[in-house]
């Protein structure tokens, strides 16, 4: 019984053994397909960047067709987005410079950048004997809910002005918005210290959004097509420092906005906050037949002041291999 048992044992292994060498050679032969992909992505942005445009029958472009219908997210109505941008002082409308420098306000700002105790309290002693008569109730300086920058700062920015992004070209204005404050304060890139306005942006409309968060991790049902995709959203969340480098990311984003299935923008992932999620609308304006402006596809409803306290970052070394 003893050699039985010990025979079944050895013929488990091999089994296990013969499954491991399987899977080993479908992942193998899995990322050598995402490398010739791979390698093709990075033809295709050089192409684009040197000006030349795609074949019809480009593979690149043909495996974003063929997943437009396959990543859909309705914005919905009545949902609420939100848009950063990092503010000076000499910015602030005068509402927000009138209550910081009262009392309330000031006191606001002790707290808000945890000074050191000994400052704090002098500061605080300051104001006990100079500042006791001064009044620093909120209600008393809000005018409109624009604490930060005014509804048309914190738009998207007028054709004449609009410059070359991720998505836009030079002259289209696009709007970059997140689904929450904070990914959209972490994308505005600020260093401690720093002031951001925030406005709260509410939608007027669903709004029909290819999707990039849709598409699933890696796994062994991978296709070619997600992997392109996965890399197209990576690509679209990176940050560039030359101006052709967003041009393939603009042509895929012109792909996605003219054809059939009729997007009103791009849904992707942060690059800089882990689970947050970035959206770009196309067209900020509602328009009638003749191509007059209606009303927007959007409302900016106010705007609040934000202080950055601190910035994290995690990381491992790994090269040289730590012993």
């Amino acid at each position: 019984m003893f050699n039985f048992f010990k025979r079944k044992t050895k013929r488990n292994q091999n089994k296990e053994a013969m499954e491991l060498v399987v899977s080993v050679f479908i992942i193998a032969v899995m990322l050598m397909a995402h490398t010739e992909i791979s390698e093709k992505w990075i033809q295709f942005k050089e192409k684009i960047k040197k000006g030349e445009l795609p074949e019809k029958d480009d593979l690149i472009k043909k495996s974003i067709l063929s997943a437009l219908d396959k990543s859909v997210y309705t914005l919905r109505s009545g949902e609420t987005v939100y848009r950063s941008r990092i503010i000076e002082n000499i910015k602030l409308p005068d509402e927000s410079k009138n209550y910081l420098e009262t009392r309330d306000g000031i006191l606001q700002l002790i707290e808000a950048y945890e000074l050191n105790e000994v400052v704090a309290n002098f500061i605080k002693g300051l104001l006990a004997t100079e500042m006791s008569k001064q009044v620093g109730g909120i209600n008393k300086y809000w005018m409109n809910g624009f604490w930060g920058f005014n509804a048309k700062e914190s738009d998207a920015p007028p054709k004449e002005i609009a410059t070359a992004g991720r998505i836009n070209p030079c002259k289209v204005p696009y709007l970059y918005v997140a689904e929450n404050a904070h990914t959209a304060i972490t994308e505005a890139r600020p260093i401690i210290g720093q002031m951001v306005s925030v406005a709260k942006i509410k939608i007027s409309r669903d709004l029909r959004l290819f999707d990039f968060c849709a598409i699933s991790p890696f796994d062994n049902n991978d296709t070619e097509v997600e992997h392109l995709l996965r890399m197209i959203a990576r690509e679209f969340s990176m940050p560039n420092h030359k101006k052709e480098d967003y041009l393939p990311t603009q042509y895929v984003a012109n792909l996605i906005k003219n054809n059939s299935f009729e997007f009103d923008g791009i849904r992707y992932p942060s690059s800089l906050h882990e689970g947050g999620v970035n959206i770009v609308l196309f067209n900020t304006n509602i328009t009638n037949e003749k191509g007059e402006c209606v009303s927007k596809n959007y409302c900016v409803e106010s705007t609040a002041l934000h202080v950055v306290k601190s910035i994290t970052i995690e990381e491992k070394q790994i090269l040289p291999i730590e012993s």
